[in-house]
């Protein structure tokens, strides 16, 4: 399914703003925010892809992402006895929890 490019009142809608301060501030949220730039002038037009990656990961109004709590890259097995020992020692007390208040 092939679309067009991404209208100005779209990427509106996505932010939630009003079309006109969409007009006023297009430039500014290039500018501080990295928004990506219009593929035409006057009525404004987004390659979609790029402005949909945008509002996806950069769009001001988002969250800040959080860094992984984990410092260190878990070691790699070198069995998979090894490997099925740690995800035992890991989920096994869970499985029994979930085992023990099951009802039935």
């Amino acid at each position: 399914m092939k679309q067009g490019p991404m209208t100005a009142k779209e990427v509106a809608g996505a932010m939630g703003v009003a079309l006109a301060t969409f007009y006023k501030r297009h430039e500014t949220y290039r500018q501080r925010d990295g928004m990506p730039a219009p593929i035409t002038k006057g009525k404004l037009n987004y390659e979609r892809s790029g402005m949909m990656a945008w509002l996806t990961r950069h769009h001001p109004a988002r969250a800040a992402q959080a860094v992984a709590n984990d410092v260190l890259l878990p070691p790699d097995p070198t069995v998979d006895t090894e490997h099925q020992a740690r995800l035992h020692a890991a989920y096994a007390p869970a499985r029994d929890l979930l085992a023990a208040t099951r009802p039935g």
